[in-house]
């Protein structure tokens, strides 16, 4: 099974899981009651909420999402209302003010990882261009080691040449 960073990334997967296994077998409407007793069976604690029993509706709620949602329902995200029945709002409403609050902190990290990737790149191209001028530095060391042994050699010859005549 994957590591996940919370419970409730677990629990997600589970339920996911569990859907995908019904839908295999064909009998996904037939599960769909029987899925949150698979994933907190008898005798569980709960593990988020107040009781099992309110993990369970939670639990099918997130089945019926997993199937698609309420199609009725136009928003792009849906609120499962068993699961913010505790909850101290009476609602949320999002304003324009938010709004661009949350899309500034989208662009200040969409633009805080491109700047991230880009002195990556340009790091590794610093790298890959080190490379390539240490290895160009030993072909011109391995060059002049030939032209100095290639002069040596014509100048071997020309001393050899003078001592026969």
């Amino acid at each position: 099974m994957p590591k996940f960073d919370t419970q409730v990334q677990e629990l997600k997967y589970r339920i996911l899981k569990e859907v995908a296994k019904s839908y295999d077998r064909g009998t996904l409407e037939e599960d769909v009651d029987q899925i949150p007793y698979v994933i907190t069976p008898h005798g569980a604690k709960p593990t988020f909420r107040c009781c099992v029993y309110h993990e369970r509706e939670i639990v099918k709620e997130r089945v019926k999402l997993a199937m698609g949602g309420d199609k009725k329902n136009p928003n792009i995200v849906e609120v499962i209302p068993s699961a913010c029945d505790q909850c101290p709002f009476g609602g949320i409403t999002v304003t324009s003010i938010a709004c661009a609050l949350i899309l500034g902190i989208l662009t200040n990290l969409l633009v805080n990882i491109g700047k991230k990737r880009r002195l990556q790149k340009e790091a590794e191209g610093q790298g890959a261009a080190l490379e390539q001028s240490a290895a160009a530095e030993e072909q011109d060391t391995a060059a002049e080691g030939q032209s100095a042994a290639a002069d040596a050699a014509v100048q071997a010859g020309q001393k050899g040449e003078g001592e026969e005549k």
